[in-house]
């Protein structure tokens, strides 16, 4: 039975939820707007685990399930507990099910590590996924756990989520990284693993400052076969930025229509601009670049129809009031040209981001001001400037708590201590 108070409390609750979930889903959003959000819905769904009855089911849309679960898991019954959290993990597995309102829940409000290894010894199908769960919360798992998730290659899915585990944790060293990505600096050279374990392995090499990772970059793009491995290789390539590397960019920018103009973006170069540029003239493209376009110089375009009307001389006049209304608009790539030839000076041979020149204090103080879709980019960059993983867990998580990481982070004499340099 609902009552009048639980049931303000299920609605606000819903519609907090569905808010936050936009936010972090737009390119940039302001992280301050984000925490203030969820500490009200905290609150809501804090209540709502006192009053016990949830009214709710775990079988509804997303934001229903969603506050099933982050109230369920914040239950004290330990049996309760260990039934919402199997509930949760097959309802992950479950391809006829969007998972992000689960994870979201389980990230939110993580049961003990203690549950989660239990689980994890019990059910080998969800070993996945819980390494997964880990690397979102950035949680230190016992060494012992990791060697056995590595040495089962006949699992390509668990051996990919405790790599990117790996790879993000500041605390493995660069050794068991290099034993992978070592063989392609040589010219009969192979990976020894799976294609997909290509991205996360030589993360982990360049996140360390290790130059062998960045020379075998090359080569692994070169070699990938699957459309999504080569993907997020490029976007290794582009966060690299290396000038040599720009070439393998723009033969691919040349050949795919699939390219990410993000990448440019992310490497941040003089010469990526003029391609930004370029995808910015072609309206098809315009309204996503335009994004890109911010990250990189931090300026927003005016608009213009994306469509222009001549008379029969060839003259452009002005739409009506009526076909203006109807005419589709879109960033204007002439602005952004003439910005781009009255500032190019400027940059030198630096790469920027937002605007600036992407020193470390800017890419933290970046870090600390927004949150949503380019947080991924702005941490990994930091992450690349410092030669260290972060640690940080992902962006999905509660943002006072990623807030003051970094600010710890930044303070911390870590800040100019490359890992490799660590035990």
């Amino acid at each position: 039975m609902n009552f009048p108070l639980q049931l303000r409390h299920i609605k606000q609750a819903k519609e907090l939820y569905i808010l936050r979930s936009q936010l972090l889903n737009c390119s940039l959003s302001r992280c301050r707007s984000v925490s203030d959000l969820e500490r009200r819905m905290s609150i809501h769904l804090s209540i709502l685990a006192l009053m016990g009855e949830s009214g709710f089911s775990p079988t509804g849309r997303d934001a229903e399930r969603f506050l099933f679960f982050g109230v369920a898991l914040q239950s004290h019954d330990e049996e309760l507990l260990y039934e919402t959290c199997t509930l949760a993990l097959d309802q992950i597995l479950d391809e006829s099910l969007t998972d992000a309102p689960v994870v979201d829940a389980f990230t939110l409000f993580p049961p003990s590590t203690e549950l989660m290894l239990k689980l994890y010894q019990e059910r080998r199908e969800v070993r996945a996924v819980l390494f997964s769960l880990w690397h979102r919360l950035g949680i230190d798992l016992p060494a012992g756990l990791v060697n056995q998730a590595e040495l089962q290659h006949e699992d390509k899915h668990l051996q990919y989520e405790m790599m990117t585990y790996t790879a993000n944790n500041p605390f493995f060293r660069v050794d068991l990284f290099r034993t992978y990505y070592g063989p392609l600096l040589k010219p009969a050279g192979r990976f020894p693993l799976h294609e997909s374990l290509l991205e996360p392995v030589l993360w982990a090499g360049m996140v360390r400052g290790d130059t062998d990772a960045s020379n075998a970059l090359r080569r692994a793009v070169e070699e990938a076969t699957a459309p999504e491995v080569k993907a997020g290789l490029l976007r290794l390539m582009a966060l690299n930025g290396a000038p040599d590397q720009l070439p393998v960019l723009l033969e691919s920018f040349e050949r795919s229509t699939s390219f990410d103009s993000r990448w440019w973006a992310l490497a941040g170069t003089a010469e990526c601009t003029p391609h930004l540029i370029q995808q910015l003239g072609q309206p098809e493209f315009a309204d996503r670049v335009h994004d890109d376009w911010i990250f990189l110089t931090n300026v927003a375009l005016p608009e213009r129809p994306a469509l222009m009307l001549v008379d029969e001389e060839g003259d452009r006049v002005d739409p009506d009031a009526e076909l203006e209304n109807r005419v589709k608009l879109v960033p204007d790539a002439h602005y952004a040209q003439s910005w781009w030839e009255a500032n190019r000076a400027v940059w030198g041979e630096q790469r920027w981001v937002m605007g600036q020149p992407a020193t470390p204090e800017w890419l933290f103080d970046l870090c600390l001001e927004y949150a949503g879709e380019f947080t991924d980019d702005l941490t990994d960059l930091l992450a690349l400037k410092l030669q260290r993983p972060l640690g940080l867990g992902c962006r999905w998580g509660w943002q006072d708590l990623r807030l003051n990481a970094l600010a710890v982070l930044k303070r911390s004499s870590l800040f100019s201590t490359p890992v490799n340099q660590l035990r």
